[in-house]
């Protein structure tokens, strides 16, 4: 089963911008600040679409390197999100008194301190990460991300193989 063809690399693409309408929503409409957790997942979901799209707009061929480079661009995106997502629900699930006080502000942080810094600060997670603010279906929005973060880490590791498994003509 090919699961590498234009019209499901736009869909991927669409599914990835439908994520970031959804929680721009929340956060715009419904009033719900995201943590700087969520921020990042934004961040993985946006590269996820952008690896996507590319590939629905170039459809490289499936014996090409750069076939090889987007399903490991992609793969590599999924598994940053599942690795922030898990953080973000393994932080959700501490008792009370194991949660970390809020820090600041993503915005402050990025203003006062090296980026590597911030990115070390904000994966250590705080008192904001930890709060729930929406459940469907028993899950937490990290909880779905985690689950989406998944299936397509799964989908672009089928579609790595499919692209090495490729017969190369010369």
């Amino acid at each position: 089963m090919n699961l590498n063809t234009r019209p499901l690399n736009f869909l991927g693409a669409f599914i990835c911008y439908q994520l970031l309408v959804t929680a721009y929503y929340f956060q715009y409409v419904q009033f719900m600040d995201p943590c700087p957790l969520c921020i990042f997942s934004r961040v993985a979901i946006f590269s996820l679409g952008v690896i996507l799209l590319l590939n629905a707009i170039f459809q490289p061929r499936h014996e090409s390197i750069w076939n090889k480079v987007f399903q490991i661009l992609g793969l590599l995106s999924a598994i940053l999100g599942i690795w922030i997502s898990a953080k973000h629900v393994y932080i959700q699930n501490l008792p009370k008194d194991q949660i970390m006080d809020c820090g600041a502000p993503l915005d402050v942080l990025m203003n006062v301190m090296p980026l590597f810094d911030v990115i070390k600060e904000v994966l250590a997670g705080d008192g904001k990460c930890a709060e729930v603010n929406f459940q469907w279906l028993g899950l937490t929005m990290p909880g779905w991300m985690l689950v989406i973060f998944s299936v397509t880490a799964l989908i672009m590791l089928y579609r790595l193989i499919q692209a090495f498994k490729a017969p190369k003509y010369l």
